[in-house]
């Protein structure tokens, strides 16, 4: 495999690996790694990656007895954590149980599984937003749901189409059938694309709602492996699901492999509390399997090199070693390569490269220009045209949108 960190950007700086350090390892090490950073930075001027690690700083301070000049700051930005996750965990429960009232099964990920399952307190992670996982089929209806109790899509286009949907579901809506049509394709084209979408509600409170897991892997059954063994997890009087560790670790390590405006240090952290937590408890080879038939093992296996090289994880060699040398595909490295590299201000994905990236992965078992015939009709499936002809000048017009909006022509 080609060394591909100097355009990985998701890699912690040599700063913000020692306030890891200085978080997780255990007596004198943690100690040099605290006064090493503690020396050369500045608390008031940290990035929002570094902030974040602040509160599990002070945890493991507070447990190792140290008494330093920031320790009682430390705490403070611990016990504004605990505050601010309770109204997080309270409102989830509420859209829990709503959501339960439809009739749809949800799986909670990220943040709120990995607070009450693998941190010892719940003011030592920060949470941002909430995550969501429904049924890939019900992804429409929760959509619906989230706009009647008053959420609103963040993303300008999903929230006029999740609006004019929710319209057609009134009784009015049975005068005007093509109208209706029009509008649920119009949706169902969006939900096809992607794999979550975020709302936010008048309390501006962001919650993700995925139909996927994993934003590399979507398609029939992409995620039944996760939903048939996912575990139990109490919020509140509330019981849902959440993925096993071995499944968390896995989502933990391939979401962080991933460059972002937020440095995405964090993910480092996530994944030593699992193995720390849950040791026992991961399948090593069920990870090798979900990797290998995912097609993950870049991102995977780099991931769990960091941790093995600057955490000291106790990951057993002989997973690295076979997950590097299970064999990738030149889309798979420029995927990687698109998604890990730092991107410039204003620089977005654009769609077809992240489409193509999928249906290579779903066509997996074909040879890429298999895949290059194929691509056109997926694309038709994604964009839900009813007919192949539309294809060709919806695309156009796409294009022309895109170029429209880097000149400055749309407002």
């Amino acid at each position: 495999m080609t060394d591909s960190r100097a355009i990985e950007g998701w890699r912690p700086t040599a700063d913000q690996l020692l306030l890891l350090q200085a978080a997780l390892f255990d007596g004198d090490d943690a100690l040099a790694a605290w006064r090493a950073w503690s020396a050369r930075a500045d608390i008031d001027r940290l990035d929002h990656g570094s902030n974040r690690m602040l509160p599990l700083v002070s945890h493991n301070l507070d447990r190792l007895g140290v008494n330093d000049p920031l320790s009682a700051r430390l705490r403070g930005y611990r016990r504004q954590t605990w505050y601010k996750n309770q109204i997080w965990l309270s409102e989830m429960s509420r859209i829990l149980a709503d959501f339960a009232r439809a009739g749809l099964q949800t799986l909670v990920l990220k943040g709120t599984a990995l607070v009450l399952l693998y941190y010892p307190d719940c003011g030592l992670r920060p949470m941002t937003d909430l995550d969501v996982l429904v049924r890939r089929d019900q992804a429409r209806a929760a959509m619906l749901l989230l706009a009647e109790l008053g959420w609103k899509a963040n993303d300008a286009d999903m929230e006029r189409r999740v609006r004019s949907a929710s319209r057609t579901n009134d009784a009015h809506a049975n005068a005007n059938l093509a109208t209706a049509r029009m509008t649920s394709a119009a949706l169902e084209r969006r939900v096809r694309q992607g794999h979550a979408t975020d709302f936010v509600n008048s309390a501006r409170l962001q919650l993700d709602l995925h139909w996927y897991v994993l934003s590399e892997n979507r398609g029939p059954d992409a995620d039944e492996d996760f939903w048939n063994d996912a575990v139990p997890v109490q919020l509140g009087n509330f019981t849902t699901k959440a993925l096993n560790p071995t499944d968390t670790l896995l989502h933990v390590c391939v979401h962080g492999a991933r460059w972002s405006t937020v440095p995405p240090m964090r993910w480092v952290a996530d994944a030593m509390m699992i193995i720390r937590v849950a040791r026992d408890r991961i399948e090593w080879p069920r990870l090798l399997r979900l990797a290998r038939d995912r097609r993950l093992s870049l991102p995977l296996g780099r991931a769990l090199g960091y941790l093995i090289e600057n955490m000291r994880a106790p990951i057993p060699p002989a997973v690295v070693n076979e997950l590097r040398d299970m064999p990738t595909t030149w889309s798979e490295r420029m995927e990687y390569r698109m998604f890990s590299r730092p991107r410039k201000t204003g620089e977005h994905y654009s769609a077809l490269p992240v489409l193509w990236f999928v249906h290579r992965r779903l066509d997996n078992a074909r040879s890429g220009f298999h895949s290059a015939l194929t691509f056109p009709l997926y694309l038709q499936h994604c964009f839900a045209l009813e007919q192949f002809s539309d294809l060709p000048p919806f695309v156009f017009s796409k294009l022309m949108q895109r170029g429209r909006r880097k000149l400055g022509w749309e407002n």
